[in-house]
């Protein structure tokens, strides 16, 4: 068999590794001598290598233990090795999270700066504006609803009788006068949209009623006159005034074949007409015969009112009455519900086609209370600008 030594191969590791093929390849100690004697060119004798060869043996086997009680002192020592890499990379993730925030926040910084070098190097242009401001034309209209004079009750949240009702007229009084001298008015519009006296609905009112029915109309067409001529006498306003006349509480259902031409409304506006017929500063303005819409106009916009008890849908109500009488309305107003409430139907131009629901005068009573449909008593006024419509609306509360 060809021997031969590897490179780097000591002359230690070359003995060990032949004699260990010794018995192997069945040599004695005197081949396994020429072997080596051939590869190192030496001329030992076979005792020479037989005893090298053993005495290496026995360090090794005398060593054993040690070598072998290395493995656990590795473990430990890897152990050791991956806390280290262990924490390291802890180290490492917390510089990566810090040196985020650092550029995160120079970032920030640097974004600010250079904000505020462009506002410094920037120059202020000079505008012109696109449009010139035009003077804002305001027309107003006060709505007046449900007085329901000659109605009486008290509830925990109101009280109303003819002694009310001639309070709230004279606060609304006040709160008027003092709205046209802060706007600098010249012409005031002011509707009554129905339910000016109570106690012809159904005889039961007659329990509730603080006089008879008569003596009702007579005295709210007294205290609306007085309202009136105070106001004109105060302010030396124009008044427009609309009466849309017909309502519900003042239809006289005792009569078996009931006319509307005889609601108890058409009374009042002649009494109300009669009563001002000397003074020309209030026209008044109120529906033809047998008809329970008043049409008129504020600026160019068309405005169709009535009292509401002949719809289910308020709010839909500008869209029948255009149909049925093949008329574009711009705004509807009405009362009936005992609330505020405006509704936006369509547009046309640049206003908005509008229901506009005005609030109760007498504000609630027992049967609104025990169905849970409140609200204070109140008059609304609302503002149409000359180009915009219905613009804006002043609430004024009476209890």
């Amino acid at each position: 068999m060809d021997f031969k030594r590897y490179d780097g191969e000591t002359e230690e590791q070359l003995l060990y590794r032949i004699g260990q093929m010794k018995d192997e390849l069945g040599y004695s100690w005197q081949e396994i001598a020429d072997v080596m004697n051939s590869l190192l060119d030496y001329d030992y004798s076979e005792s020479k290598y037989r005893k090298q060869f053993c005495a290496f043996k026995k360090m090794l086997e005398a060593n054993d233990d040690i070598f072998s009680s290395d493995d656990s002192y590795k473990q430990e020592l890897d152990s050791l090795k991956h806390d280290i890499k262990s924490e390291r990379l802890k180290l490492q993730t917390l510089n990566l999270e810090r040196n985020r925030l650092d550029r995160e926040e120079a970032r920030h910084e640097l974004f600010y700066e250079q904000i505020g070098q462009y506002i410094q190097s920037r120059k202020v242009a000079k505008l012109s504006p696109l449009y010139e401001p035009r003077n804002k034309n305001v027309k107003y209209l006060l709505g007046i609803a449900d007085i329901h004079a000659n109605a009486k009750w008290k509830t925990n949240t109101n009280e109303y009788s003819m002694d009310i009702v001639s309070k709230r007229l004279m606060k609304l009084l006040v709160e008027v006068i003092q709205f046209i001298k802060e706007k600098g008015l010249n012409e005031l519009n002011i509707v009554l949209l129905g339910d000016l006296i109570d106690g012809c609905l159904r005889m039961s009112n007659l329990q509730t009623m603080d006089s008879t029915v008569a003596k009702s109309v007579a005295d709210i067409s007294d205290m609306l006159i007085g309202f009136l001529e105070t106001l004109v006498e105060r302010t030396h306003i124009h008044i427009n005034l609309f009466d849309v006349v017909y309502s519900n509480h003042s239809m006289p259902r005792f009569l078996q074949n009931y006319d509307i031409r005889e609601d108890l409304g058409y009374t009042i506006n002649r009494y109300i007409r009669t009563g001002l017929r000397n003074n020309k500063n209030i026209d008044i303005y109120s529906p033809l015969d047998g008809d329970i819409c008043l049409d008129f106009k504020i600026w160019d916009f068309d405005i169709i009112g009535f009292h509401g008890h002949t719809e289910r849908n308020q709010s839909e109500a500008i869209k029948n009455f255009t149909m049925e009488r093949r008329k574009l309305y711009d705004y509807s107003v009405c009362g009936h519900l005992h609330c505020n409430q405006k509704t936006a139907v369509s547009l046309d131009g640049f206003h908005d086609v509008e229901n506009i629901q005005f609030p109760s005068f007498c504000g609630d009573d027992p049967y609104s209370n025990s169905i849970h449909k409140i609200s204070k008593g109140a008059c609304m006024i609302c503002g149409f600008d000359e180009k915009y419509g219905y613009v804006e609306s002043h609430k004024i509360i009476l209890n």
